[in-house]
């Protein structure tokens, strides 16, 4: 008699070792890939932004933040929120720019510099990129545009 068993049984242990097999790939590919720690990283690094973002902000201060590398902090941002932080900061300041053009009397030059941006031409691209409308254009028709819509 062979070691593994009978010739008859084989084929029943060949399909019971596949089901394993298939049970276990299966199990992998419905496991989630973002691990708590990534999860960490990339709260750290949201709460710092939202706290920060109307400063100077580089790639480098955030990887120091989690004693990670620049581009696994990219890498990791931009998996669980969908963008990079760079333009994570760009949307914060616009969203801050919408309102403020809504609910204040400042002018583009001000908010552009309240905002971080310290060439205004600058923002002004930065705003109708994320927008599709001027700066002015907003300030002038935003009132019937709802922001959260502006950025889905």
């Amino acid at each position: 008699m062979d070691s593994r068993g009978d010739k008859k049984f084989r084929s029943y242990i060949c399909t019971g070792i596949l089901q394993e097999l298939l049970g276990m790939l299966a199990r992998e590919l419905e496991s989630p890939t973002v691990t708590p720690s990534k999860v960490k990283y990339t709260s750290i690094i949201e709460n710092y932004l939202l706290e920060n973002y109307r400063k100077n902000i580089e790639i480098e201060q955030l990887a120091k933040l989690i004693n990670r590398s620049q581009s696994y902090t990219i890498s990791i941002f931009k998996e669980l929120m969908g963008q990079s932080p760079i333009r994570y900061i760009h949307q914060l300041r616009i969203v801050e720019a919408c309102n403020l053009l809504l609910n204040t009397d400042m002018t583009i030059v001000a908010i552009s510099d309240y905002l971080g941006y310290y060439d205004p031409s600058y923002f002004s691209r930065m705003f109708k990129k994320l927008t599709a409308m001027s700066p002015k254009e907003f300030a002038m028709y935003g009132h019937q545009v709802e922001v959260d819509a502006l950025f889905s």
